[in-house]
C-alpha cells in the first residue's frame, strides 16, 4: 500500500498578522493520510505564533498516528531548530527528502506513540 501524503505549503513571512490563515490551514488539513509535509521552503521567516501552531499540529498528528515532516532551509530551519522543534519534528531541506522520509517515519510512529522519551513530560514523571 502506498503512503498517502498531504502537503501544506506556506510562503513568505509567517507571523501573528497571518494567524487566521495559519490556524485555518492547520485546522482544515484533511485528517486522513499517513504523513503531512509542511512545506516552508518558500517561507522567509517564522515567529513563535507559527511555531506554536506547528507544534500543536504535530501533537494532533501524533494522536492520529500520522507523521509530520517539515521542509525548511536557511534561516527558517535555524529558527525551528533554535526553538527546539527539531527535537520533535523531522526537518529536512527539500521536498524530495521529505517524500523519501515518509515511509520510515510512518513505521517509527507505529512502533512508538506518545511523547519523546527526552521531552518535558518524561522529566516530570521521573522527578
Amino acid at each position: 500500500m502506498a503512503d498517502s501524503i498531504v502537503t501544506l505549503t506556506f510562503r513568505d513571512g509567517l507571523d501573528i498578522s497571518r494567524y487566521p490563515e495559519i490556524q485555518a490551514a492547520f485546522a482544515t488539513c484533511p485528517s486522513g493520510g499517513d504523513c503531512v509535509i509542511v512545506d516552508l521552503s518558500d517561507a522567509t521567516w517564522v515567529d513563535s505564533v507559527f511555531m506554536t501552531e506547528l507544534l500543536l499540529f504535530y501533537r494532533k498528528n501524533q494522536k492520529l498516528e500520522r507523521g509530520t515532516i517539515v521542509v525548511a532551509r536557511g534561516g527558517v530551519a535555524r529558527m525551528l531548530t533554535l526553538a527546539g522543534l527539531a527535537k520533535r519534528i523531522r526537518i529536512v531541506s527539500d521536498l524530495e527528502r521529505a517524500l523519501q522520509a515518509s515511509p520510515e517515519l510512518r513505521k517509527r510512529l507505529r512502533r512508538h506513540v506518545g511523547p519523546p522519551a527526552d521531552g518535558p513530560k518524561a522529566e516530570r514523571e521521573g522527578s
